[in-house]
């Protein structure tokens, strides 16, 4: 209890003798003005702002507002008519409020104030503003602005919408308001020609406050399906890793402006585990060679077969669309590419030391077959219970190297300690110990 009450002391006497470097004379004068310091002198004593949870400094003439991230419990802050070209607000993870009309702003990084119920950032210069992580945000004004593309589908507590005066080609709206958006406007954006919402009958009825000829759907982009056959099979050797699978796709019509382009993402699936995104691409065609397919798919398994699932997403700014039809499933062989007729044939099976030992975040586990069979190499934690399981079958006869990355058959990493690897195949069963690190 001593201990602790020393250690607090020591804190609280290290905060209220801390400054904060503040170097714009006009933020610090306001901060004098406000009863926040006293000295013009870069500085100002932390513990007299670290508790303020509304700051008003409109109209200051600031440029810079370095010190701002020492305002830890700030709130609401009021930066209308500065002259500020950048600010850094990621950590005022407490605000609610931010107004910062009449700057001359290029970007704004708000994904870390995910408290944000209130934005104003009318008159700026800003080309992109990402609101995706502010789920709490109720009134957006962005209006004079030089945005491009908006997507609001994450707000789904929005009350308030006003961006006019900028050059919006997508606005995604797909956030399921309806009656409690009462301020809806985006007009002068003449290239907004289609919005997306899910429902687009009442969008029309109630948000007239857009340009003529834009229009309300729940999809603004149109459909577009596979080329590529529904399932395909590829058998890899050691002769053909330069040989290609190739995914192929419909376009979809774009624009002439370049902000009219549109991106396909590619994702895989392998086994059980979920979609990674594997390509970001214009193109409507994607080769893959067989060596990709090879490191990417087995990552020092050592199965013989995979299945892989794929699946393509059209971006057009905020805009999105899934292929039509099924994922385009890919089995994988490469029995050939395991077979060790050059490499000789072990006498007598093996499981050796994982290497390295200790580890961090990956480990090798080499073991040695004699004869073709099924084999399993399951690891388990110190209390016995499974972690991971590696099932083959049939495998060749050869030296085997798999990778383990340090996580679950469910693809989640493990915590660092102690695991015991074994090897089980007809006629012979094997364990060893490995140390995880922090």
């Amino acid at each position: 209890m001593i201990k602790i009450s020393i250690l607090f002391v020591i804190s609280f006497s290290f905060i209220f003798s801390q400054n904060t470097y503040v170097p714009d004379d006009n933020f610090e004068q306001a901060l004098i003005d406000l009863g926040y310091d006293t000295t013009l002198d870069d500085s100002v004593l932390t513990a007299n702002i670290i508790g303020v949870t509304a700051l008003n400094v409109e109209n200051k003439s600031i440029s810079d507002l370095t010190g701002i991230e020492a305002f830890a419990a700030l709130e609401d802050l009021r930066l209308w008519r500065n002259s500020l070209t950048s600010l850094d607000v990621t950590k005022n993870t407490a605000l609610k409020s931010l107004t910062l009309g009449q700057n001359s702003l290029t970007s704004l990084d708000v994904t870390k104030n995910t408290a944000l119920q209130r934005l104003s950032v009318t008159s700026n210069s800003l080309k992109s503003l990402d609101v995706t992580k502010n789920t709490a945000l109720k009134e957006l004004w962005c209006d004079f602005n030089s945005l491009t593309s908006l997507d609001v589908s994450n707000n789904t507590a929005l009350e308030w919408l006003y961006c006019p005066s900028n050059s919006l080609t997508t606005l995604n709206m797909k956030n399921g308001a309806t009656s409690q958006l009462y301020k809806f406007n985006t007009t002068r954006n003449y290239s907004l020609n289609c919005i997306e919402t899910l429902d687009p009958t009442y969008a029309t009825t109630n948000w007239t406050d857009i340009d003529p000829g834009a229009s309300f759907s729940l999809s603004c982009m149109e459909d577009f399906e596979w080329k590529s056959s529904a399932s395909d099979t590829i058998n890899i050797t050691k002769t053909n890793l330069t040989d290609t699978y190739t995914l192929q796709w419909d376009a979809i019509t774009a624009g002439t402006a370049w902000w009219d382009s549109i991106n396909y993402l590619v994702y895989a699936k392998i086994g059980l585990y979920p979609p990674e995104e594997i390509y970001d691409t214009s193109s409507i065609s994607v080769p893959i060679t067989y060596h990709e397919i090879l490191e990417g798919v087995f990552e020092g398994s050592p199965v013989n077969k995979a299945t892989v699932k794929f699946e393509v997403i059209a971006k057009k700014g905020a805009y999105s669309k899934n292929i039509s039809g099924d994922d385009r499933v890919l089995f994988v062989n490469r029995y050939e590419y395991l077979s060790t007729e050059d490499e000789g044939v072990p006498v007598e099976f093996a499981l050796h030391d994982n290497y390295p030992n200790p580890f961090n975040p990956s480990t090798q586990i080499r073991f040695d077959l004699p004869e073709t069979g099924n084999v399993n190499l399951t690891i388990y934690n110190m209390l016995g219970q499974k972690v991971r399981t590696f099932k083959m079958q049939s495998a060749p006869a050869g030296y085997h190297v798999l990778n383990w990355n340090a996580t679950n058959d469910f693809g989640t990493p493990v915590s660092a300690g102690v695991y015991l690897y074994q090897l089980q195949t007809d006629g012979f069963i094997k364990t060893k110990k490995m140390v995880l690190l922090n």
